[in-house]
């Protein structure tokens, strides 16, 4: 499949779906460059300012 092929694709795929395609080529990318190493590599220090996985996720779907 082309990438042409691919984008027509993803453009017809519904909201949930491309957030979906959108998170899992975030973290391809990650992977390949070694930020997901020290994204999630354990840290004990301070946690100041993190936020639970539902808050993180309404945040990035930008819902409030």
């Amino acid at each position: 499949m082309s990438l042409t092929e691919l984008q027509a694709q993803a453009a017809a795929l519904n909201t949930e779906e491309r957030h979906k395609l959108a998170a899992f080529l975030a973290t391809l990318r990650m992977k390949e460059t070694g930020e997901w190493d020290q994204a999630t590599k354990r840290d004990d220090g301070d946690r100041k300012g993190w936020v639970s996985l539902d808050e993180a996720k309404r945040k990035l779907l930008g819902e409030s």
